[in-house]
């Protein structure tokens, strides 16, 4: 089948709630997914799951990752935490693919303990590593949607990377990595959502249309996104045209700096946003990019602009730029490009971009000449994406809050055609982090007296007892001593000089 088409006719499985017995909801019955939910596959803290004696929970596998669902939520047992004041750590590369997933907070609309949905307050730090092959797929049985986090409420969420990313189903008021992020009040606290150094990758979204709203980053944006990153393969609808689509958000009542959306390909849309569908805030410094359309042309013809950064501006757009894109084979069919369709708010400096070949310098460039007022106040002229792009990170009072862009293959890691990513995504980083734990023995296991680690040369080894205690830190040896340790199982991290990461269990007996 062409690239640029797609079957007009699909299998549809749509299961009530009664029916829920006999298998799940489906859209894309051609796709091999698991059967069963993490919060059924993991129904007991695993081991990887440590919290310490602040509160602050560390976590070290695929399932310690899952069990965060059930303690958010108040499922399999446990009672609802929304983790005000704490922080949730990545420690470990994980891979999601055994189960579906569903989301870390607003995971569940059943009864006890919150019928209104429950809400993420404390910080999750992604740590640098990866949650690959995460499947997010709508549940009926739950009635969730299909997003990582779902509901933040002044929540900060930050180095976190998706890869892999596959979404299926309803996408109701929804987004792909959070869903809404209202500010935290109670009394006069007024908290914001901080959303910081963040990048997902979704490679491919199915989405049953019917004017489900829905965005690959979030739904709502009510705080700050700085230095985020989302790029989208391929995004289809099957048996539906003309539906509605933020690359981005939905809405954005906040601001969203230094950041980009990315969309290989896309089925024709009717109301679309490179970084947004409505912007009632500040949008600045961001790019969006789009690589592909495909299906009919059923909504309208001729082609309408391609709005390149907003359906509808009520805000402020500032330094902000879209590609030019062809909507045909003939040399002069092009879009009429716009950065939005209608505007009651503030523009400067939306302009659009064109692509060059990759070993043409530089590698991507404005249509025209962009006049610039530098951070030295010097105004001068460049065709360059990368060089305005981070002359307004150079100008920003605290510029060390801000990612440098750049559109070279050492620094570019997550993009095949050399377009602006932020020097940040070190990919060398996260394949050394790869956790492969066939590599690292411990022996002997169990053991009485010492037990010692082959296979990597050891910087700091942390034991955490059964119930995530730290009880013992050892630095720069490759045996430990457990001689003072009580009878019973502990979870080893082992650091290795690379600042690769391992988790070991070890019997202890007495």
């Amino acid at each position: 089948m062409p690239e640029n088409q797609y079957p007009t006719h699909f299998t549809w499985n749509f299961l009530n709630k009664q029916d829920e017995n006999e298998g799940s909801w489906r859209l894309n019955p051609e796709r091999e997914l698991p059967e069963q939910y993490w919060t059924d596959l993991v129904t007991e803290q695993p081991a990887g799951y440590v919290e310490d004696g602040n509160g602050d929970v560390h976590l070290y596998s695929a399932e310690a990752l899952a069990w965060l669902i059930s303690v958010t939520n108040g499922l399999n047992g446990q009672d609802a935490n929304n983790f005000d004041g704490k922080t949730v750590t990545l420690e470990a590369n994980v891979d999601m693919a055994a189960a579906l997933w569903i989301p870390i907070a607003d995971g569940t609309n059943l009864g006890t303990p919150n019928p209104d949905r429950l809400k993420f307050c404390g910080t999750f730090n992604g740590n640098g590593f990866v949650v690959n092959n995460l499947i997010l797929f709508y549940n009926p049985n739950y009635e969730n949607f299909e997003s990582f986090f779902g509901n933040l409420y002044g929540a900060r969420i930050e180095n976190v990377v998706l890869r892999h990313v596959y979404s299926e189903g309803r996408n109701e008021s929804d987004g792909k990595f959070f869903g809404s992020a209202d500010p935290f009040e109670t009394g006069s606290e007024m908290r914001q959502n901080v959303i910081d150094r963040c990048y997902v990758e979704i490679d491919e979204m199915h989405k049953d249309g019917a004017n489900r709203e829905s965005a690959l980053f979030g739904f709502k944006n009510d705080g700050v996104i700085t230095n985020c990153m989302v790029r989208c393969g391929k995004l289809t609808y099957p048996n539906h045209y003309c539906e509605p689509e933020g690359l981005f958000v939905w809405y954005n009542f906040g601001s969203i700096k230094n950041c980009a959306s990315v969309a290989d390909s896309l089925k024709w849309m009717s109301k679309y946003g490179g970084l947004a569908i409505e912007n009632h805030g500040l949008i600045e410094n961001c790019y969006s990019y789009i690589g592909d359309w495909f299906g009919d042309y059923a909504c309208y013809w001729p082609p309408t602009p391609r709005m390149g950064v907003a359906e509808g501006n009520f805000g402020t757009i500032r330094h902000c730029y879209f590609n030019t894109f062809k909507y045909h084979d003939g040399p002069n069919d092009w879009f009429d490009d716009e950065p939005v369709t209608y505007n009651e708010g503030t523009i400067e400096w939306a302009v659009p971009f064109e692509p060059t070949p990759y070993f043409q310098f530089p590698y991507w460039i404005f249509a025209d000449t962009v006049s610039i007022e530098s951070h030295t106040g010097f105004v001068y002229k460049t065709l360059s994406l990368e060089e305005a792009l981070d002359d307004w990170v150079l100008g920003q009072e605290h510029s060390e809050d801000y990612e440098y862009w750049c559109a070279s293959a050492n620094c570019n890691p997550f993009l095949d055609n050399y377009l602006p990513s932020f020097s940040g995504f070190d990919i060398t980083k996260i394949s050394e982090n790869t956790v492969d734990n066939d590599q690292v023995i411990l022996y002997p296991n169990p053991t009485n007296e010492k037990i010692t680690i082959e296979g990597l040369e050891s910087a700091e080894v942390q034991i955490y007892n059964a119930i995530g205690q730290l009880v013992k830190i050892v630095r720069n040896t490759n045996e430990i001593c457990v001689k003072g340790l009580s009878e019973g199982v502990y979870l080893l991290r082992i650091r290795g000089k690379q600042d690769v990461f391992y988790t070991k269990r070890v019997m202890v007996v007495r």
